[in-house]
């Protein structure tokens, strides 16, 4: 079974991929719900193509915004998390990829979110939602919708994701949005200088971990690009 990021809800209507109107309608009623909880404005998803300012080059296939992460089995979900969560805590890329507990509750008490990967943490998990608003915090919607279980920010995926890569030695700057060719607005982490070691050996042992995060650098800019939501599952 493959673990996918849907983006667009509404935008793919060929064959098999036409979408259950109803359901992404009372999917979205449960979002605003959530962000009207959090002092947050509604959102406003995109029902067709044409719906999407400014629009999509002719070269974008609406039906493609969507990005595979993987399969389901895959450990790299929960070793991004930690390797995450341990850059977070001190500053550093982990020695190796044992799971530490006392690195977990230290990232959980950090004052500081703005140096945690609190929504790339998030995306990696089931049912999350991913809309293009900026928001600090990820939003919980536990007990108050069926259809998904929290909502992240593209905006701090996409700063998050940028930096870890950066840690895993797939860029050269930590806010450098290689796919628009620019930096990136948020430069929480422009001080981090954190890197795993430069040897083929280290390299190796996170490859499918810089993998995952070049796609949700992607997953990110698409719904910054065509604002409408991600749903991963």
């Amino acid at each position: 079974m493959t673990f996918d990021a849907l983006v667009g809800v509404f935008l793919c209507g060929c064959g098999e991929c036409a979408p259950d109107r109803d359901h992404w309608e009372r999917m979205l009623g449960e979002v605003d719900t959530v962000l009207r909880d959090a002092g947050l404005p509604a959102h406003h998803e995109p029902r067709s193509v044409a719906g999407i300012d400014p629009p999509l080059g002719p070269e974008d296939d609406p039906c493609l915004l969507g990005v595979g992460l993987g399969f389901y089995s895959d450990r790299k979900y929960q070793r991004l998390a930690q390797f995450a969560q341990y850059v977070a805590v001190h500053r550093a890329a982990p020695p190796d990829d044992e799971f530490r507990p006392e690195v977990e509750e230290a990232y959980d008490a950090l004052p500081d979110r703005r140096v945690a990967f609190d929504h790339l943490i998030a995306a990696v998990g089931m049912e999350t939602l991913v809309l293009p608003g900026r928001f600090d915090r990820v939003l919980a919607a536990y007990g108050r919708s069926d259809m998904f279980c929290r909502i992240a920010s593209a905006g701090r995926l996409l700063t998050e994701a940028v930096a870890l890569e950066y840690v895993l030695r797939g860029t050269d700057s930590p806010v450098l949005d290689r796919l628009r060719g620019r930096r990136l607005d948020d430069l929480s982490f422009a001080e981090l200088d954190a890197r795993i070691a430069a040897d083929d050996d280290t390299a190796e042992q996170w490859c499918n971990e810089l993998n995952l995060c070049a796609r949700l650098v992607r997953l990110a800019s698409n719904v910054l690009r065509s604002g409408a939501l991600a749903v991963t599952g």
